[in-house]
């Protein structure tokens, strides 16, 4: 028997299988007998952690959270380790039981378990997750359990030296989860002053996310001086500290420590540089781009030397997406560097991932600086400026899946009537926008008939607002026979469509004074057009009383009500020579650009 069993052993053929019934469970095969031969008892062993987290979960995602709670209460200890608490913890807060949650850490550690570093993301998420819920104020307790909750972290942070490095590693994210939490409670400096501690606790290192979170810091802070800072301008002080951060982040290459940029990171220092009005800080912001887009200046052929810029393994640079090129562009618009704008989006268009990147956004911004260029002699910036759209069209008759991002849309067009407008009067291609924006022939607008019904498509065609209809009759200024074909396009369309209100529910007082600001705009255009054309519009005398009529209202209600001095006129985008605020004179119309937030008349006007 003996010599058979050896040879079972030595057999490599026989797996423990062959030795277990196949009724009863592997552990259960070699029971002790005791006393008359009777089998014992089965022995129960307790749960794993991993199935009592298991049955944690589903009794949580089935809305039993208290029976979660007792369920892991009254537990044995050795089913229980810190992912069980982990896993409650979680779900408590996700409850919205934001005191429970913080008495159970606290019972956690009573019981012997050590948190580790998802615990106390949990924890500060928790506790950021009832910082955004607004119905309640934030009590002193709660902040009372925010500071010690930090205390024990530190604690913990300051032992790091004895830890492994990889578990060192992890503990930065429940320091960027802290971080998050003191922005989420407006706890600014308190922030900056935590990620400087950081070096305090020498194998932690910020990692990106960090750096993009303290530069979130500094752009919702309120515009009182840290302790420390000079300058009356916040977004002055602001760039200069995001300039500091950011010098911090590169120190780290010279002892190895690479911080990868990727979108989040560039995108947040770029809105800063934007921001700040000293020319220094926008130049540092054009530095950036070219560093980290990969996007060269105007007149250079290559990057600056030594310039490496970190990528993909598609090539595409890392911090190059769609937001970070908008942000991009605005810088240098707000600039006023519009051949970088037309730079940099041509070299976009010609790299391999401009699919991936190109917006309609950008082409509009490309189409307004175009406009802003057709004004030289000898520009042929407008007609550049259509070969863009036609651009965006061929793009999505080529492959609509892949180029769906860049359809014109209405802003597009309305910019390129401005072009048109801005340069020189440049009615031909008033004409041609028109027709592709509308999907009427222009041609059936030289005659009084009535115009063929337009080839609409959902999505594809528009009618202009008043801001494109004041842009397209400007531009028919400089001929009677062009004022006759833009003023057939306005009776057609219809007074009512331009001037009535339509209603105001839901709009915003911005939303109201910008339509204000173009209903007036139309209304000096068409009473321009008519005292240039004099007595030779072909028109009937009560349509042009009443088109009259409501262009003067228009200018009315806007001087009135909303036209409040220079401060808000340069807010409002137009560029009036300070010679002439008086004066009934065309005014340009402005392209969007970063800009601050508003103060003073501006902050009154946007609070009534």
């Amino acid at each position: 028997m003996g010599t058979k069993a050896g040879s079972l052993r030595r057999d490599p053929m026989h797996r423990v299988e062959d030795f277990v019934t196949s009724d009863r469970p592997p552990d259960q095969s070699n029971e002790v007998k005791e006393g008359k031969g009777e089998p014992a008892p089965p022995v129960q062993l307790p749960m794993r952690p991993y199935d009592l987290a298991q049955r944690v979960t589903k009794l949580a995602e089935d809305g039993k959270i208290d029976d979660a709670i007792s369920f892991v209460k009254s537990s044995p200890l050795a089913s229980q380790n810190t992912i069980v608490w982990n896993t409650l913890l979680m779900y408590i807060f996700k409850s919205g039981r934001f005191n429970a949650g913080y008495s159970l850490f606290i019972d956690m550690k009573r019981r012997g378990f050590k948190p580790i570093p998802s615990t106390w993301t949990i924890l500060f998420q928790g506790f950021a997750r009832r910082a955004a819920d607004t119905r309640e104020p934030i009590s002193e307790l709660f902040m009372d359990r925010i500071s010690s909750a930090y205390t024990q972290f530190t604690k913990v942070l300051e032992g790091l030296k004895d830890v492994n490095p990889f578990t060192v590693e992890q503990f930065i994210i429940p320091f960027n989860a802290y971080l998050d939490l003191l922005l989420a409670i407006g706890r600014h400096q308190e922030l900056y002053n935590v990620f400087l501690s950081v070096e305090d606790y020498p194998p932690l290192k910020a990692d990106a996310v960090t750096y993009a979170i303290v530069l979130r810091c500094l752009l919702k802070r309120p515009d009182v001086p840290w302790k420390g800072e000079t300058g009356e301008v916040k977004e002055i002080r602001d760039a200069q500290l995001a300039r500091k951060v950011w010098d911090q982040m590169r120190s780290g290459r010279k002892e190895g420590i690479i911080v990868p940029v990727d979108s989040h990171l560039f995108s947040a220092v770029l809105r800063l540089m934007s921001i700040s009005p000293r020319i220094a800080d926008q130049q540092y912001g054009l530095d950036l781009i070219e560093e980290y887009l990969g996007l060269i200046k105007p007149g250079t052929l290559s990057p600056t030397q030594g310039t490496k810029v970190p990528r993909n393994t598609y090539g595409q640079p890392l911090a190059l997406t769609g937001y970070s090129f908008h942000l991009a562009l605005l810088l240098a618009v707000r600039m006023r560097r519009f051949r970088y704008v037309l730079n940099y989006l041509q070299q976009v268009q010609d790299s391999a991932w401009a699919a991936n990147v190109l917006e309609t956004g950008h082409m509009n911004l490309a189409i307004n600086a175009h406009g802003e260029l057709a004004a030289a002699k000898g520009s042929t910036d407008v007609e550049e400026a259509f070969e863009t759209i036609d651009w965006m069209i061929r793009q999505e008759q080529l492959d609509p899946r892949v180029w769906s991002k860049v359809v014109p849309n209405q802003e597009t067009f309305t910019s390129m009537l401005r072009a048109c407008w801005k340069g020189r009067n440049n009615y031909n291609f008033t004409r041609k926008t028109f027709a592709l924006m509308t999907g009427y022939d222009h041609l059936d607008f030289d005659k009084d008939d009535e115009p063929k019904k337009p080839r609409m498509r959902r999505g594809r065609t528009f009618l202009p607002d008043a801001q494109g209809m004041s842009c397209l009759i400007r531009s028919s200024l400089s001929n009677i026979h062009n004022i006759h074909h833009a003023f057939r396009i306005l009776k057609h369309l219809g007074l009512d469509r331009f001037f009535e209100d339509g209603g105001r529910h839901g709009q915003t007082r911005r939303d109201q004074r910008v339509t204000a600001f173009y209903r007036a705009k139309l209304g000096e255009a068409i009473l321009a057009a008519k005292s240039t054309a004099g007595l030779n519009l072909p028109f009937d005398a009560n349509w042009l009383g009443e088109a009259s009529r409501r262009s003067y209202q228009a200018k009315d209600n806007f001087e009135r009500n909303w036209k409040v001095g220079m401060e808000l006129k340069e807010w409002m985008g137009e560029t009036l020579p300070w010679n002439s605020v008086n004066k009934l004179e065309e005014r340009t119309d402005a392209i969007p650009v970063v800009a601050p937030e508003p103060k003073g008349i501006q902050a009154r006007l946007l609070a009534a």
